[in-house]
């Protein structure tokens, strides 16, 4: 009976210490040793919203004479491609009037210099008369020409758009009198919408 119990107790020993070294075993892992090398890691990036153009993307339109605003074909938020007309400027009352007063002024003086030219030949005129007389008549001519260069006689001029983009704010209405270089309208060139950006990279090194 006591050979039986003790071989029982042994048994049951046996059967736990077992168990136990079974236990042991499962939370054991295989792990394989290697040097740490240099590499990266990727980084990615998200980003959601709108393009919003810089300063150097917008342009302020002008013309470089006086003038009158006779037709607008945009309004603020429009889109635009290089070429459209955006704007019809003409000339303004005051620079017709101008204008028609220096055709005057140059018909006068030249008619005073043609006839100080037939007085001089019958010597009833100075040599000094035709010189001022001549002068007058040039002046006369050149405030002519400069009007007509810089077009303030021109009874319309289109503001045409100078690349694609977008209407951001307009200075002037219809029938507005306008000088020279005076803001008419601001035009930011298109950007176009970026809803999501990735990008790629990142470096880590191991120590």
């Amino acid at each position: 009976m006591i050979r039986y119990l003790l071989s029982a107790a042994i048994a049951s020993l046996i059967v736990l210490h077992g168990s136990a070294i079974a236990d042991e075993v499962k939370g054991f892992a295989l792990v394989k040793v290697q040097d740490p090398k240099r590499g990266s890691i990727p980084e990615l990036i998200i980003a959601h919203g709108a393009a919003v153009p810089t300063s150097s993307a917008t342009q302020t339109a002008s013309l470089q004479r006086d003038g009158m605003i006779s037709e607008i074909y945009v309004e603020v938020g429009d889109q635009f491609k290089k070429g459209d007309k955006l704007l019809d400027f003409g000339a303004s009352p005051a620079a017709v009037v101008a204008y028609k007063q220096a055709l005057t002024t140059l018909s006068s003086k030249t008619h005073t210099w043609e006839r100080k030219q037939q007085l001089f030949k019958l010597q009833l005129a100075t040599r000094d008369d035709v010189e001022s007389a001549d002068k007058d008549k040039s002046d006369a001519e050149s405030t002519v020409k400069m009007l007509e260069e810089i077009g303030s006689i021109k009874e319309s001029e289109i503001l045409e758009a100078p690349f694609d983009g977008v209407v951001s704010a307009i200075s002037v209405s219809k029938g507005d009198r306008i000088s020279a270089g005076a803001p008419l309208m601001t035009l930011s060139r298109h950007r176009p919408h970026h809803p999501e950006r990735r990008r790629r990279g990142g470096c880590a090194s191991p120590r």
